[in-house]
């Protein structure tokens, strides 16, 4: 299996909220919310404080989209915090 990333783009948005909304663990705890989720999502991707990827298969001349990862920051209080010693695990908070 090839696999690549890119950066996330706003056409994309659609296709990971259908990712997320039919997984087995994740759609459920989103629940109705998921609705929203493409619409915040392309509401994130100009902003320098978002950063994300797409990882798609590649399959001859066509992709099958993977996943994403995605990286934010929420505010300066917790990025400050974060360059202080002794530096943390920064996961999901």
């Amino acid at each position: 299996m090839k696999v690549r990333y890119r950066p996330i783009q706003r056409k994309d948005a659609r296709t990971y909220a259908e990712h997320l909304a039919t997984h087995p663990v994740l759609g459920p705890r989103y629940g109705a919310a998921i609705e929203h989720f493409s619409t915040a999502l392309r509401g994130l991707i100009d902003r320098d404080s978002f950063k994300a990827v797409v990882f798609e298969e590649l399959r001859g001349s066509g992709t099958k989209f993977i996943g994403a990862g995605m990286a934010v920051f929420i505010s300066e209080k917790f990025l400050s915090e974060m360059k202080v010693t002794p530096l943390f695990w920064a996961g999901p908070e």
